[in-house]
């Protein structure tokens, strides 16, 4: 954590796909600005907070594999450490600069319609889908890659 003002909250560890309950789901405290957990299995999970700490608090998006990972819970989560999270990292740092490009042409043509804007809209949402494609290929087989294919709707 970025500073101890979360200490002695739980944070938890979710499966991003198949069950989330009690037997799915672990959880631990936050103990001087720390957490830790360990798993025996390769999965995208995701890291957050009891829901009435969330505020200011963005979840992340983690690969559990063998290695330490690390993470900065905050406004901005980070992760790194091992190969599939320096990767998720590096794909999520131009996702973030992609939306914030086209989310502010967006509103922009929102206020002020013009045919360029849409053109240059639509341009920018068929080159997110080529980035995506792009930066998969270059991936290694791994829960990643399998998960970039899901959310570009690549059959496995």
């Amino acid at each position: 954590m970025p500073d101890k003002s979360k200490e002695g909250i739980k944070v938890f560890l979710v499966p991003v796909d198949g069950v989330q309950d009690a037997a799915h789901v672990d959880s631990t405290v936050i103990k001087d600005g720390k957490f830790e957990f360990t798993k025996d299995s390769t999965g995208m999970e995701v890291i957050r907070l009891d829901y009435h700490y969330r505020d200011n608090v963005q979840e992340l998006l983690v690969v559990t594999e063998p290695g330490d990972v690390n993470v900065t819970i905050g406004p901005n989560s980070t992760t790194a450490g091992t190969p599939q999270n320096d990767s998720l990292q590096a794909w999520k740092d131009q996702i973030i600069r992609r939306n914030v490009a086209y989310n502010k042409l967006r509103y922009q043509n929102d206020r002020h319609p013009s045919d360029s804007a849409t053109n240059k809209l639509k341009a920018m949402q068929k080159d997110y889908l080529s980035f995506n494609k792009a930066f998969r290929s270059r991936q290694p087989a791994g829960v990643f890659k399998d998960f970039l294919k899901r959310i570009t709707g690549e059959k496995q």
